[in-house]
């Protein structure tokens, strides 16, 4: 039963010691209470000429800690961080001003870590993209979908660089593109297709150039045009075909 009691009566503790101020001091990064030199240990209002409140942050110790919360002139909520011993840790929240949510995210040691969403200004249900980070970087699967909630691409990430496969997509849902990537270059195949889900185009990369037969088709799949390059060389004629098959002159 005792270990149940320990809580409020910390929290009593804290709140007692903790303050409320509208004024602080700011000496090397860290944080007084104003014309003193004790480190603040409470909450800071940063207030607008209008009185109205703009920022409220936590501290303890002078650093930053707990939630830090910036508002709109409206007074809803703009942006929130959580934080450690000075860094950023834990959810991040970011508003539109008409109070949905415009982005989510997470920290660690004061750098990205995990995913970050995006979303629509007209619905906190709608995705617009999400990330993955880790340790600051863009590391794993990146996506972005149309307004309609459709998805528009998705792409590996490997320390910020695009690699893997990516994926492009219509609004309707149908495939539109495949690209092959390794460390930021366009490596392997590239495809692209109509609407009606036919192939149109094929060609090869190596280092980001074109290497390889690229191959154009119609609508019909029949092929419209082929031609060989060579490290981002075209090294033969282009060799064209009419609709119906026949070879143009």
């Amino acid at each position: 039963m005792m270990k149940y009691l320990l809580v409020p009566l910390l929290c009593l503790s804290f709140s007692a010691s903790a303050l409320n101020v509208d004024s602080i001091d700011i000496r090397a990064g860290m944080v007084y209470q104003e014309n003193t030199d004790m480190l603040l240990t409470g909450t800071y209002n940063q207030k607008r000429s209008n009185g109205k409140l703009k920022k409220k942050v936590n501290y303890r110790n002078g650093l930053k800690s707990g939630l830090s919360t910036k508002y709109y002139s409206s007074g809803t909520v703009e942006t929130e961080y959580s934080y450690k011993d000075g860094n950023k840790s834990g959810e991040y929240r970011a508003f539109f001003k008409n109070g949905y949510a415009e982005e989510i995210g997470y920290y660690r040691g004061d750098i990205k870590h995990g995913e970050f969403t995006q979303y629509s200004k007209k619905s906190s249900d709608l995705k617009v993209s999400q990330t993955h980070y880790s340790d600051g970087h863009k590391n794993g699967l990146k996506r972005e979908w149309y307004k309609s909630g459709e998805l528009k691409e998705a792409i590996g990430y490997l320390n910020d660089k695009k690699d893997g496969v990516k994926v492009e997509y219509a609004n309707n849902g149908s495939l539109e593109s495949k690209t092959e990537y390794k460390l930021g270059e366009k490596q392997g195949k590239e495809q692209e297709w109509y609407s009606n889900g036919s192939l149109k185009e094929e060609k090869n990369y190596l280092h980001d150039e074109k290497h390889g037969t690229v191959v154009k088709y119609y609508d019909n799949g029949k092929k419209k045009s082929e031609v060989e390059y060579e490290y981002g060389k075209k090294v033969s004629k282009v060799v064209k075909w009419e609709k119906n098959g026949q070879l143009k002159d």
